[in-house]
């Protein structure tokens, strides 16, 4: 079975829930192309670091959730990223091989996450889909301005944005 990535629920609202996710560790790499375009773009290098071509040549367990986030959407730029086990933080974590892929530690991070079901899509759970009040469609939840959106998708898919503090 998959690791999940552990958080608490902070406070759960109608349409969305406030998590808690600990420090955390993630390979990431960069691509250009579609929203949808970039998850299948990065996997192979994703799963490559992973399944042991690293400096290590240790294979890493595969965990949930996927992160993708946009680092220039109207440039068609993303981040992509698999969230390492629980037990490994960035000194323990076999360096990547791949020159496109690279660790980063994560610190602790509140986040409003949105729940949908099937698969993560341009629509469901991009920052378009958590964005600030006064544009967002009635039915999704509100962002506060100046938040960070990401996407991170597992079983259960979520748009979550990011902010260092939430009250």
């Amino acid at each position: 079975m998959t690791e999940q990535q552990h958080y608490e629920v902070v406070r759960e609202y109608s349409d969305f829930e406030l998590r808690r996710y600990p420090d955390h560790v993630v390979a990431e790499t960069r691509v250009t192309g579609s929203f949808e375009g970039a998850g299948n773009a990065s996997f192979r290098r994703l799963a490559g670091y992973i399944g042991g071509r690293n400096a290590a040549s240790r294979k890493v367990a595969m965990t949930a959730p996927v992160v993708q986030e946009a680092e220039d959407e109207a440039a068609g730029r993303f981040v992509v990223g698999f969230v390492m086990p629980a037990e490994l933080d960035r000194a323990s974590a076999p360096d990547p091989s791949d020159p496109d892929v690279q660790l980063r530690s994560v610190p602790a991070q509140t986040a409003a996450a949105l729940r949908f079901s099937g698969r993560g899509s341009a629509t469901t759970s991009t920052p378009a889909a958590c964005t600030p009040h006064s544009t967002r469609p009635a039915s999704r939840p509100s962002v506060p301005r100046g938040s960070r959106a990401s996407t991170r998708r597992g079983p259960r898919g979520s748009c979550v944005a990011t902010r260092s503090s939430y009250r």
